[in-house]
């Protein structure tokens, strides 16, 4: 189930950046941890 969750994931974030040009607000915001 967690593989084809990823899997999902990985489809919606590229199904986004082909409309709108730029990363999910997720991946955008995220920074490493200290």
């Amino acid at each position: 189930y967690v593989k084809q969750a990823l899997r999902d994931k990985l489809i919606e974030h590229r199904e986004y950046i082909v409309r709108h040009g730029e990363d999910l607000q997720e991946i955008r915001e995220w920074r490493w941890g200290s």
